[in-house]
């Protein structure tokens, strides 16, 4: 189901994703790439066919509030090790 649903967004991706996901700026929409990705990754999903979702979920996950909002970060969040 996963791989359903990124197939689409990954071509939707294409034809609006500039720097974030829909240009140049930080969107709502840039907010749930990287739970999306983190799930998929738990679930084994191969990310080598989503290469847009893959560098999304790359440069925001640099960004310092993305960094201080991951659940590792957090005190009672899931630790990854």
């Amino acid at each position: 189901m996963i791989t359903k649903g990124f197939k689409g967004l990954e071509i939707r991706l294409g034809q609006l994703s500039g720097t974030y996901s829909f240009g140049d700026r930080l969107t709502m929409a840039d907010f749930f790439v990287v739970p999306m990705v983190g799930n998929a990754l738990r679930r084994g999903v191969d990310m080598t066919q989503f290469p847009i979702l893959s560098r999304l979920n790359e440069s925001l996950s640099e960004l310092p509030a993305f960094k201080r909002a991951h659940p590792s970060s957090q005190p009672d969040g899931l630790q990854t090790n």
